[in-house]
Parts: structure tokens; C-alpha cells; sequence
């Protein structure tokens, strides 16, 4: 049930908070990574950058081209205003890398609003497109801030859970004298039942908790192969689970701290989370730092943009806007990091 108040009325007082205008960065960062899932951004099939409105309704995200154009804006308006030197997609229609892939347009777009020295380029795996999935991970960058180290290296998982689970991205990045690992990671929701636990809808961390479990022991054990462990590497992502739940105490066992729980980067002094379901608020979406990056991280905030709008101010709305506010129905997590450059 909804109560909705007439008017002021006698006894009734809401309590309100302003919107968070933009995301808390610690000022001692010179280096700052965002991770936000996009709510499914797919553009259609455009056959050139002129003739756009082809190819809608896609299978998921806008219905219409003039919705996808909204949508479009007001990811833009939330990326601009983040302002981050990485930024770790999820969501992205899997569609590629050409230059009408929907991570492509995306990149266009967010960059006729940032002058040149902040322009953003996109990984490119050595693959045609990430997996078998409809969406996938992402990478956009500055290139006149920080310089990719080497090919991405693409976690895919084993045959039995390949179409249950979308692979990871490991990217090295080099700044300035320093280096790091991104690792952009999107394990498998809670939604529907997976074929492997037809018995997990009992579970109390929901469905597919064995099977999330599981990408998490490969992704660290991935990042263990092909990363020192004097390295500093970055877990982010949509990871589909609360902190205390299996797959978030596995990374956390194999040495990555959740940064959710340290207080003292927690420049906001507020509960973190970044997701609502029924009315509930909750962290699916986490950064997790190894013991090498862990001393360099200096604040983290998830700006409260998604989770706690309604639904109607969404892109497909006729109350929508051009803002960021419903931009997607995850809130972005933003991260202060300060290397030696």
C-alpha cells in the first residue's frame, strides 16, 4: 500500500532531503572511476550516423527512437556530471564495437559535451563481441589522462554456466609512472531461476546464488593468473548481491576489500547503496580494492540519482527529463583514487 497525503493536513509532516547535486570526491584524488549500470542500453540497428530511427522496439531498453534519444540524454547528463577519468559500464546492448555499436554512440554522445582534453575513447577486446548474452560490460577512458597496458583480457566462463554468466573485462591501465587493474564485472541477477539450482528460489540470497558464488571464485582466481600481487587492481561492478551474501565473502576471503565497508573513504557519512527493490534499499554494485590499491583509494560514493526516484521520471516517461535523475535504476558508484603519477 501507498499512502499519498491529500494536502499537509493535521499531524502528517514529511521529512524530506535534497537531491544530491553530484557525487562526493575526495580532493586529494587525481584519478577518479565510476561504475554504473545502464538499464539496457541498446540503440537500435542505425545504418549510418544519419539515419538513426531504424530498429526500434529492440528486444530490450527504449520502445521508440525518441525514447532511446532520452535515454541517451540523460545517461549523458549523469556521466558528464560524474566527471570520471574510467568509467566501467554495464548493460550495454551487445552489439560490438563498430562505430554504431551502441557503446560507440554512447561515446559520441558523451563527448560533444566535454572539451578536448576530456574526450573518451572505449576498450576493444580482441573479439567480436563479449560472450552470447544480449548485453554486456564496458570500458569508456581519457586517453589524454591515462594510456590502456596491453590487450583486455576476457574472462569467459566455463561451458556449463556460459549462458548464465556475462564475461569480465581486465584491463590494465598506465598513469604517469603508475599502474593498475580494472576489473568490470556484471554476474547473473537474482531474477529467474538458473538451470544449475532449480532449487535456489528457497534460497535467502535469491536465485543464482551458486552460480554468482562461482564467477566470483574464477574471477579471482583470474585476476591471481594474470596479475602480481603487487599490483594494484579495482573489482567493480554489478555484482547482484548484498555484502554479507557468498559471492561478495569469497572475494573478500581471496583478499579484496569491499569498500563499502570502510567508513573512513565514506566522505558522504551515510549508509551506501545503490539499489531499491519492493521498497527495500540495498548495495548490489561494489568496488573492491586488493591489498595493493587498497592504500591509494580515498573516497567512494554512490550518488543517489536512481534508486530513490520514481519510476515515472524514467526515459520513457512522459514526465522525463534531461537529466540525471532516473537516468537508470541503479545508482553510480564514483571512486577517489590517488596514484603517483
Amino acid at each position: 500500500y501507498i499512502l499519498i497525503p491529500d494536502g499537509p493536513g493535521e499531524g502528517i509532516q514529511i521529512n524530506t532531503q535534497p537531491r544530491p547535486k553530484q557525487p562526493i570526491v575526495s580532493h586529494q584524488s587525481n584519478l577518479v572511476i565510476a561504475s554504473m549500470n545502464v538499464e539496457n542500453y541498446f540503440n537500435g540497428n542505425p545504418i549510418s550516423l544519419e539515419n538513426r530511427a531504424v530498429g526500434f522496439p529492440t528486444s530490450r531498453g527504449a520502445r521508440t527512437y525518441f525514447q532511446f534519444v532520452m535515454q541517451t540524454q540523460k545517461l549523458v547528463t549523469a556521466l558528464s556530471t560524474i566527471d570520471a577519468d574510467v568509467i566501467a559500464l554495464m548493460e550495454l546492448e551487445n552489439d560490438g564495437y563498430g562505430k554504431y555499436s551502441a557503446i560507440a554512440d554512447l561515446t559520441r554522445a558523451l563527448n560533444q559535451t566535454m572539451p578536448a582534453d576530456k574526450q573518451y575513447r572505449y576498450i576493444v577486446p580482441k573479439l567480436k563481441q563479449l560472450g552470447v548474452d544480449e548485453i554486456s560490460v564496458g570500458i569508456l577512458y581519457r586517453n589524454k589522462k591515462l594510456v590502456p597496458n596491453g590487450q583486455a583480457q576476457v574472462l569467459n566462463y566455463s561451458k556449463q554456466f556460459r549462458h548464465q554468466t556475462r564475461p569480465s573485462l581486465l584491463q590494465r591501465f598506465e598513469v604517469g609512472g603508475s599502474s593498475f587493474y580494472l576489473a568490470v564485472n556484471h554476474f547473473k541477477s537474482k531474477g529467474r531461476p538458473c538451470n544449475s539450482e532449480p532449487e535456489a528460489s528457497n534460497s535467502p540470497q535469491g536465485n543464482c546464488n551458486a552460480v554468482r558464488t562461482m564467477a566470483a571464485q574464477a574471477l579471482s582466481n583470474f585476476i591471481s593468473k594474470k596479475v602480481e600481487h603487487t599490483v594494484p587492481v579495482l573489482i567493480v561492478g554489478d555484482l547482484n548481491a548484498y555484502s554479507q551474501e557468498d559471492p561478495l565473502l569469497v572475494l573478500e576471503k581471496e583478499g579484496f576489500k569491499n569498500l563499502n565497508s570502510v567508513p573512513e573513504i565514506n566522505l558522504r557519512e551515510a549508509p551506501i547503496f545503490s539499489y531499491s527493490f519492493q521498497g527495500y534499499l540495498g548495495s548490489l554494485d561494489h568496488a573492491l580494492a586488493n591489498g595493493a590499491m587498497l592504500p591509494l583509494i580515498r573516497s567512494i560514493d554512490s550518488w543517489s540519482i536512481n534508486s530513490v526516484e520514481d519510476v515515472l521520471l524514467k526515459y520513457d516517461s512522459d514526465y522525463a527529463k534531461p537529466d540525471a535523475y532516473r537516468s537508470s535504476d541503479h545508482d553510480p558508484l564514483v571512486i577517489g583514487i590517488e596514484l603517483n603519477e
